[in-house]
């Protein structure tokens, strides 16, 4: 089956690009692993960077589903509980054991691969719009509100250079807000 043989390819090679990251992962591992013929990536993803984006789409699922979300907004809790139900969650997610899509993500994190961009506009940013929904419950504030829009960042003087070409790029956040001063983000461009 198609769909079985799919999801194969997807759960082996998440495993390994968690433990050896995407250039440390042949295909030939995956195959294996997964108990395919080599053809099997490119028919099911058409490349090895399709098979990725699958991959990277599946880490978001598995640590945090739009439609959970959605749920959760939506629910009939107050504001706080679905905040509190909300953190548990994505804690409990990202502390189960063999988390392969943990081990992804903070690679992505730390090493963002040349598909991160594309991941941000079609996965994380739709859910930040759900989030900024539940934020605008507890505040007041409309969704489209700036305070309601833009994300905080908690930055720490110390960090490296290629960490900070990764994670705190100017064009990916609206608004940093530093504890500790100018000093604390003087480095950042």
């Amino acid at each position: 089956d198609g769909d079985l043989t799919r999801a194969s390819i997807i759960e082996a090679a998440g495993v390994l690009f968690g433990e050896r990251g995407y250039t440390g992962t042949t295909g030939k591992a995956i195959c294996e692993r997964a108990g395919v013929n080599m053809a099997a990536i490119n028919y099911h993803f058409g490349s090895r960077d399709g098979l990725y984006l699958a991959v990277l789409r599946e880490v978001h699922q598995r640590i945090m589903s739009m439609a959970f979300l959605q749920g959760i907004v939506t629910g009939l809790q107050s504001p706080a509980e679905k905040l509190r139900y909300f953190l548990g969650e994505l804690i409990g997610r990202t502390l189960e054991k063999d988390n392969w899509p943990l081990r992804i993500w903070t690679r992505e994190m730390l090493s963002s691969s040349h598909l991160f961009d594309q991941l941000m506009r079609e996965e994380m940013m739709p859910k930040f719009d759900v989030l900024a929904s539940l934020v605008s419950e507890i505040t007041g504030l409309a969704p489209d509100h700036p305070v309601t829009k833009h994300i905080a960042v908690a930055y720490w003087k110390g960090g490296d250079e290629f960490m900070d070409s990764q994670i705190v790029r100017t064009s990916r956040i609206d608004k940093i807000t530093a504890w500790g001063g100018m000093s604390s983000v003087r480095h950042i461009q």
